[in-house]
């Protein structure tokens, strides 16, 4: 396993998928059998990575991922980043556009293959993302 490759795929995926929104790549980094694990729910294969990618921006169309920390060992990339943007889509959980600007800290390990993302398992502060714009959510006791 090239280490210091596997890094450079997923800055340049992190940079030309998220941060530019360059949905006709999604190929070049993301391989056929894709799966990723967020906190709602599996994202399964390139073609529904680029709807999540196209509905993100629609919603938020200034959003970037902030690079803070990444590393690698064999086939897995960790990577600690910053997402952010301005809520200005309707079609974010059916929350009006708030115009309000949110801040994510998210950490990402990425399991390569074949030069390409097969397995992706995502943490990010969700309670917090609602909270920033202006929703308050309850746990039942």
């Amino acid at each position: 396993m090239d280490c210091a490759k596997n890094i450079e795929i997923i800055k340049n995926l992190q940079e030309d998928i998220w941060n530019k929104g360059k949905i006709e790549l999604i190929n070049l980094y993301y391989h056929e059998n894709f799966i990723a694990h967020t906190p709602v729910g599996e994202w399964i294969g390139p073609d529904n990575i680029k709807n999540v990618v196209m509905d993100v921006r629609s919603n938020f169309p200034d959003w970037h991922e902030n690079l803070e920390d990444i590393f690698a060992f064999e086939d897995r990339v960790v990577l600690r980043y910053t997402s952010s943007g301005t809520h200005l889509g309707s079609n974010f959980f059916n929350i009006p556009p708030t115009g309000k600007k949110v801040i994510i800290p998210e950490i990402s390990i990425f399991k390569l293959e074949d030069g390409k993302a097969i397995e992706h398992w995502d943490s990010c502060d969700l309670f917090g993302w609602f909270k920033q714009l202006g929703i308050n959510i309850k746990l039942n006791n």
